[in-house]
């Protein structure tokens, strides 16, 4: 998601236009992704199609913001006691 989101603002942002059908294969294959399966990005309203290319909405930036907030962050699993002491049975 942050490869999509992020690709796309770049491009809205950096060229001042939407981007492209071929740009947006292109950003979808690049994230793993089957083209087709973009539609959800529209379903959930983090990209609109205009008449001149794929635009982040609102919601986009504001997912945005929030991934690249935790890039970096370790997720830690859950708490282990190497050190406890075996108690007797």
């Amino acid at each position: 998601m942050f490869e999509v989101l992020g690709s796309i603002a770049r491009i809205n942002d950096e060229h001042r236009r939407g981007a492209s059908d071929d740009e947006v294969r292109v950003i979808a294959r690049r994230a793993g992704m089957d083209p087709r399966g973009m539609a959800g990005y529209y379903s959930a309203r983090l990209l609109e199609k205009r008449t001149d290319g794929r635009w982040l909405c609102p919601e986009g930036r504001e997912r945005l913001g929030r991934l690249e907030a935790l890039r970096g962050v370790t997720i830690l699993g859950p708490a282990t006691r190497t050190n406890r002491k075996e108690s007797p049975r």
